[in-house]
C-alpha cells in the first residue's frame, strides 16, 4: 500500500508540474521586459535583511529572481537557446515548481487530515487547482488568474512568495505534532529552517499565510495547555510557532525601515487621510470578490449551505468534529489575512486589493474553504465521490472559452510570444553588435508616450550586456542605449 502511495504521489506532482510548465512556458510565457525585470534579473541579493535597503526583508523574491537570470546566462552560454527563451523557461519552471508543491501539499491535507483515499484526495486536489483559474474568468478573453501578475519581477516579489506560504501553511496544517521540526533528522530540520525563513522573508502579502496560521497555532496551544505544561515546557514545546510569529514581526518592522516604504508615505500623504485610505483599500476588495466568476460564488456558496446541512444532520463522528475544526480554523486565517491585507494596501497603494498576486492569500483561503466543505460533504456521503470526474470536467470547461482565455504577463499587454519575440529581437541585437567587433549599440525599442519611454527605456540594456558578458555570451564590454521606433509598435502591436 506504501508503494502504491509513492507511485501516485509520484505521478500525480508529475502531471501536475508538466501540465503548468507548458501553461506557463508554451501558452503564457513570463519575459522580462522592463526596467524592474532586468535590473532584478542581474541583481545579486545578499541572503539576508539589509536595515534600510529599497527592500529590507524581500530575500527569497530578489534571491530567486537573480537566480532565474544567472541560470539563462549560463544556459544560453551552454548552447541552450537565444537568453530570453531559456529565461522564460526557467522562470515558468520554477512557477510551476511552487504551484506543484501547493497543489501536493493540499492532497497531503486532505490524506492525513481528513483521512480521504487516493482518487478523492487526487480529484479534490485538481479542483482545488481549477478554481485558482476559474475565480476570475467573467469574459471571453483576456481573464486574470490567481497566479497571474503583470510582469516577471511581480511574479517573483507577489506570486511566488505567497504560493510558498501557502504551501507552507497547508503542509503545517496536515502535521499531528505540535512541533514539526521534533523527530526530524537534522537534513530534514536544516531544509525546514531554511523553508521558512525564506518564506518570512518574502513578502507580507504572502507570508501573512504563515504567519496568522503560527498565531493561530500559538494562541489555541497557549489557551489548551499552558497552565498543563507550565510556563518553560509551554515555550520549549511551541518554540518553532513563536519563532515564526517573531520573525515575521522583525520582517514587518525591517519593511518599514526601507526605501520603499519612506517613497509610499510621502505618495499617500496626498492621498487623504487612513481612514479614507482604509476604506478605498476594503472597497475595492470587496468589489473584487464580488466581480469573481459567477460559478465560482455559486460553487462555494453551494459548498458552504451543504456543509451545514450534513454537519446538523449527519451522524456526529470524531472524523466530522475534526473537519469542521479545521473548517472554523480556515475561517479565522482568512478573516485576519483579508483584515491585513486590507490594513497593508491603504498603507502602500489601495489599488493593490484590486491585483490577484496581492490579494492571493485572501482568495486561497475562500478557495481552500470551499474544497475542505466539499470534502467533508463526502466524508459524511462517500457514495457522490462518483461524480467527481464529471464535476471536474464542468469547471474546466467553465474555465476554457473560445479565445485566448487568459491575459499574459507582460509590461504592455500584448501576446505572451509577441512579447518574447520583441525581447529576443532587442537582446540578440546586443550579442550581435558585439560579435561584430562594435564597442556600442542602439538597439530598437518600442516608442511610448512615457517621456523616459517606460517600459523600454534608457536603462534595460546596460545590465543585461553586463551579464552576456559576465557568462561569456559575449566577449568585450559594449554601451547600449535605445532607439524608441513605431515600426516595433506595429510590428508587435504595441499601443504607445
Amino acid at each position: 500500500m506504501k508503494r502504491k502511495e509513492q507511485w501516485t504521489n509520484f505521478i500525480f506532482a508529475a502531471a501536475i508540474l508538466v501540465s503548468m510548465m507548458v501553461f506557463f512556458i508554451m501558452f503564457h510565457p513570463i519575459p522580462i521586459m522592463d526596467e524592474d525585470d532586468v535590473i532584478y534579473t542581474v541583481l545579486i541579493r545578499k541572503a539576508i535583511p539589509i536595515p534600510g535597503g529599497w527592500n529590507p526583508s524581500r530575500l527569497m523574491p530578489e534571491v530567486l529572481a537573480s537566480f532565474c537570470g544567472n541560470a539563462a546566462a549560463i544556459l544560453t552560454r551552454f548552447g541552450f537557446g537565444h537568453f530570453i527563451h531559456c529565461q522564460v523557461a526557467v522562470a515558468g519552471t520554477l512557477l510551476s515548481l511552487f504551484i506543484t508543491g501547493y497543489v501536493c501539499a493540499f492532497r497531503r491535507l486532505l490524506s492525513k487530515k481528513l483521512g480521504l483515499g487516493r482518487f478523492v484526495s487526487c480529484c479534490l486536489a485538481v479542483l482545488f487547482l481549477e478554481l485558482h483559474f476559474l475565480v476570475y474568468v467573467v469574459t471571453q478573453e483576456g481573464n486574470l488568474h490567481m497566479f497571474h501578475s503583470y510582469n516577471e519581477c511581480c511574479m517573483f516579489f507577489y506570486t511566488i512568495p505567497a504560493v510558498f506560504c501557502g504551501a507552507l501553511m497547508l503542509h503545517l496544517m496536515a502535521e499531528e505534532t505540535e512541533n514539526p521540526l521534533a523527530g526530524k533528522g537534522l537534513v530534514r530540520q536544516s531544509i525546514w529552517v531554511t523553508a521558512v525563513y525564506f518564506a518570512v522573508f518574502s513578502n507580507l502579502y504572502g507570508s501573512i499565510l504563515l504567519s496568522v496560521y503560527a498565531g493561530l497555532r500559538l494562541l489555541g496551544n497557549l489557551l489548551k495547555s499552558r497552565k498543563q505544561l507550565g510556563r518553560k515546557a509551554f515555550w520549549k514545546q511551541n518554540a518553532f510557532w513563536a519563532a515564526v510569529l517573531v520573525l515575521w514581526l522583525l520582517a514587518l518592522l525591517l519593511d518599514g525601515t526601507g526605501g520603499r516604504a519612506a517613497n509610499v508615505s510621502t505618495l499617500n500623504n496626498r492621498k487623504g487621510s487612513m481612514l479614507d485610505l482604509v476604506g478605498d483599500s476594503a472597497g475595492l476588495f470587496f468589489r473584487t470578490v464580488w466581480n469573481t466568476n459567477l460559478l465560482f460564488r455559486l460553487i462555494f456558496l453551494a459548498a458552504v449551505i451543504v456543509f451545514f446541512v450534513v454537519m446538523l444532520r449527519g451522524r456526529r463522528t470524531e472524523a466530522g468534529a475534526s473537519v469542521t475544526r479545521l473548517i472554523l480554523n480556515t475561517v479565522c486565517i482568512g478573516v485576519l489575512c483579508t483584515a491585513f491585507i486590507i490594513l497593508l494596501s491603504a498603507v502602500v497603494s489601495p489599488e493593490y486589493t484590486g491585483r490577484p498576486e496581492a490579494i492571493f492569500a485572501s482568495m486561497a483561503v475562500l478557495i481552500l474553504l470551499t474544497v475542505l466543505c466539499i470534502a467533508a460533504f463526502l466524508q459524511q456521503v462517500p457514495r457522490m465521490a462518483v461524480l467527481l470526474p464529471i464535476a471536474l470536467l464542468f469547471v474546466f470547461s467553465m474555465t476554457c472559452t473560445r479565445y485566448r482565455t487568459f491575459a499574459d504577463t507582460n509590461s504592455v499587454n500584448i501576446h505572451g510570444q509577441a512579447a518574447v519575440a520583441l525581447e529576443d529581437e532587442i537582446y540578440q541585437s546586443i550579442i550581435t553588435a558585439a560579435e561584430e567587433g562594435r564597442w556600442d549599440v542602439g538597439v530598437r525599442v518600442p516608442k511610448y508616450n512615457e517621456e523616459s519611454n517606460w517600459p523600454h527605456d534608457g536603462n534595460i540594456g546596460a545590465p543585461i550586456a553586463e551579464l552576456f558578458l559576465k557568462y561569456g555570451i559575449i566577449d568585450h564590454e559594449i554601451y547600449v542605449w535605445t532607439d524608441p521606433t513605431e515600426e516595433l509598435n506595429l510590428k508587435y502591436g504595441i499601443t504607445p
